[in-house]
């Protein structure tokens, strides 16, 4: 339910989006390997049909991850429908970019480099 109205628009209408999270001494954060498939999952069964394979540390969750998604809310599954409407492509580009950092935390690296990819 807490995906943005921005974010699913843009995958219902094909665009690239990319996911950026440089975890703490982590080559690839909980986020990516759970919680960004879990959202693929979910988009690929309510806006395609289909079944989203998991791959990695992932391959043996599909029968949870069914089951959770049996258990979304009436409101959820209601915001996925309204972008059923806009949907113009037949999969999803959405991508990952991970990486280990020890600079977790140092919020000033973060904004600084932010607003250098703006310039």
């Amino acid at each position: 339910m807490q995906l943005s109205d921005d974010f699913l628009m843009n995958l219902a209408l094909g665009n690239r989006c990319i996911i950026y999270d440089f975890g703490a001494n982590k080559e690839v954060p909980r986020a990516i390997w759970q919680g960004l498939e879990f959202v693929k999952f979910v988009l690929y069964e309510k806006w395609f049909g289909h079944t989203y394979r998991f791959s990695g540390r992932m391959a043996t969750a599909g029968k949870y991850m069914q089951d959770v998604y049996d258990r979304l809310s009436p409101k959820t599954i209601k915001k996925l429908d309204y972008f059923l409407q806009f949907l113009s492509t037949d999969f999803l580009r959405l991508e990952s970019v991970t990486g280990s950092t020890s600079n977790d935390g140092n919020y000033n690296l973060w904004r600084k480099t932010l607003w250098e990819v703006e310039e």
